[in-house]
């Protein structure tokens, strides 16, 4: 959101098209001739022309087209208002309260629109959004995170509370301006980047550029992309988390501090190229660590004897030795005791010595409990150890299943809920659809009396 900038009597608007140069306000050169004294009078409002005063002639730039409303914003401009003689203001502060007052002001100069903007972080997901909400709202993407700390400096106040220096991230300036363009001319703006802590900081660095008021119910959180759920978070929304915040932007600050400190160190000191960093550094130790016990592990022989048996009916059974002499053989669960070839035989020629008895047979029946939810851990482990994934690639499709594929005759849909979580929590409205199917699809004595909960 663009504040309204005042130059003497008349209101400019800023082109959203074009880079806000610095210090907020707009240049406009006056026409030739003596300009008239500056009175000390009560300023006046755009819309009201001054018929006595001279028009102005509106500014011509190349870089960029003026918009209808700031052509005749400038043409209003009087002498007086171009004069070369600078004029002392005095600044005043605006309350938290008066800035949707501003908003208002711009989004009826700009040509305001009755649909709200709802802004999230891709546009895969701004595709399914707009299927699902109609035309009573407009949904653009910030493309991931739209401000950042610049990549050429440590860009964090050591000095003065580890404050961090943020900039626009190089290549979304034509974004920022598309962004304050729709919260212009839209009368509310909705925050739905993933609900995740770089979702909450992406929100209010959305808040900050746009000028939203953080103390206004402007942020949405999507769990799922499902029609119900997507209604449901539009009809309450809520503040931005300054917690998630303040807990992504001091991990952030120690990204940089330990990166951008001890990374120099090691080219100095080992090679170049090198890189340290928070969790990096850590993970590195880790592994250190664990190399070292491998390394110093000693191997110990150990044998499994296994007897395979046929019962008089023709049923084959796999038997392990478990004990010799009354004395069990295993140990951490292993058999290490049976430590050498030779003992080996001696077991073998105990077993074919003698025919095997059963002497207790009991057969029991045993449930098994349901798998509980994936969280993001065993999404990732499990992936692994099934299809060979890297962590990478699963997070990346699992991404593009929460964001919403193209189906047939249904266009984008989400399929998974969000996937970056450590709870195994189920909404009440899923488990009673998972219900209803088991009701439907399969006989009533697999449908337990209440549904399974888990513990995070």
């Amino acid at each position: 959101m663009v504040r309204k900038k005042t130059v003497t009597e008349a209101e400019v608007v800023e082109s959203p098209s074009a880079p806000p140069k610095k210090g907020g306000k707009t240049a406009a050169k006056a026409e030739q001739g003596t300009a008239a004294p500056v009175k000390k009078t009560a300023p006046k409002s755009a819309s009201k022309k001054n018929p006595s005063s001279p028009a102005a002639k509106p500014k011509k730039t190349a870089s960029s087209k003026t918009s209808a409303t700031k052509a005749s914003s400038e043409k209003t401009l009087s002498a007086d208002a171009l004069s070369k003689k600078p004029v002392k203001k005095q600044a005043t502060k605006k309350s938290p309260a008066s800035r949707p007052k501003t908003k208002t002001a711009l989004s009826s100069a700009a040509g305001s629109s009755d649909r709200t903007l709802v802004i999230v972080e891709s546009p895969t997901k701004a595709k399914t959004l707009t299927k699902i909400l109609g035309s009573k709202y407009t949904v653009k993407s910030s493309v991931g995170h739209i401000r950042d700390l610049p990549k050429s400096r440590l860009a964090i106040d050591i000095e003065n509370d580890f404050a961090p220096e943020y900039i626009l991230v190089k290549g979304k300036a034509k974004l920022k301006n598309e962004l304050l363009a729709a919260a212009k001319q839209s009368p509310r703006v909705l925050l739905a980047s993933d609900p995740d802590r770089e979702g909450e900081a992406i929100a209010w660095h959305l808040a900050e550029l746009l000028d939203i008021p953080l103390d206004t119910e402007c942020r949405v959180r999507f769990y799922e992309i499902t029609p119900t759920a997507v209604k449901e978070a539009l009809a309450h929304p809520e503040r931005v988390n300054m917690h998630k915040v303040e807990a992504q932007q001091a991990r952030r600050i120690l990204d940089r501090l330990v990166g951008y400190t001890l990374s120099p160190l090691l080219w100095k000191k080992i090679r170049r190229g090198l890189s340290a960093g928070r969790v990096q550094s850590v993970a590195l130790a880790l592994i250190c660590e664990r190399e070292r016990e491998i390394e110093a592990f000693v191997p110990k022989e150990y044998w499994i004897v296994t007897v395979v048996a046929v019962a008089e009916d023709g049923r084959l059974y796999s038997l392990k030795v478990d004990s010799f002499d009354g004395k069990s053989l295993w140990k951490e669960g292993k058999s290490l005791l049976i430590d050498s070839e030779e003992f080996v035989d001696v077991l073998v020629g105990e077993i074919l010595k003698s025919p095997l008895t059963v002497s207790d047979f009991k057969v029991r029946e045993s449930y098994r409990a349901a798998p509980a939810p994936f969280k993001t851990s065993t999404l990732q482990q499990e992936s692994a150890r099934r299809n060979s994934m890297s962590p990478r690639r699963t997070m990346s499709i699992a991404q593009e299943l929460f964001e919403g594929v193209s189906l047939p005759d249904r266009g984008p849909t989400g399929l998974i809920t969000y996937m970056r979580t450590d709870s195994l929590r189920i909404a009440p409205e899923a488990l009673e659809t998972c219900r209803q199917y088991i009701t439907s699809a399969f006989d009533p004595e697999y449908l337990p009396e209440k549904a399974n909960e888990y513990a995070s």
